[in-house]
């Protein structure tokens, strides 16, 4: 997804700029659009027709659900067909309910870990969310316990292994396992310290 333009209507600047930086490692040559309301937002829809947008459902001036119908009942195709995701604070199950039903892509409910966001959204962005896992969360952090050659070496073994599984969530399952069931991560980090990093990479399973 190169010389993309993405909307973040949120009118918190930490939510902002957390979703840029996730976003960072997901995509290249990327524009990116803040809106601090939903009438902001909506101008730059109909004028921008960015190819992705990330909406915090409690703006002001016009209502985030609002928002959403103006955008999905849209004479124009290209607006309608833009994918939404709905990052918010909002847990109430008859409003998540409601924005799925109106079309969005996905609910991401704040506040959450980077890790879970990048995973997430990497579906939406067209990416192999396998693939975004491994280079994005796993690799970066396994540099940091061991760096070098050793943790290429990980990596490509539990790949193999992963592969074997039969859904997404299934293969990073493995992935996890072959990771922290080996002998040299185990050396390193101990049995306490191992349990810790599969608990730290269980957000990754759906």
């Amino acid at each position: 997804m190169g010389e993309s333009t993405i909307l973040i209507a949120d009118n918190d600047i930490h939510a902002r700029m957390q979703i840029i930086n996730c976003l960072n490692k997901l995509v290249d040559d990327v524009e990116y659009i803040e809106a601090l309301d939903c009438r902001t937002a909506l101008n730059h829809v109909i004028r921008d027709k960015p190819d992705l947008i990330l909406l915090d459902l409690e703006l002001s001036l016009i209502d985030g659900i609002q928002l959403i119908r103006k955008i999905k009942r849209s004479p124009n195709e290209k607006i309608r067909n833009i994918p939404i995701f709905i990052f918010s604070a909002i847990k109430d199950k008859s409003i998540v309910k409601q924005v799925i039903f109106l079309g969005i892509e996905g609910y991401i409910v704040k506040p959450s870990s980077d890790d879970d966001i990048v995973s997430k959204i990497a579906n939406v962005l067209n990416k192999d969310e396998i693939e975004i896992i491994i280079k994005k969360i796993i690799k970066p952090q396994l540099n940091k316990i061991f760096g070098g050659i050793i943790v290429d070496e990980l990596i490509s073994k539990a790949t193999v292994l992963g592969m074997k599984g039969n859904s997404d969530n299934e293969k990073i399952k493995l992935i996890i396992e072959s990771i922290c069931s080996d002998q040299r991560c185990i050396g390193m980090l101990g049995t306490s310290g191992v349990i810790k990093q599969r608990n730290e990479w269980s957000h990754l399973l759906k």
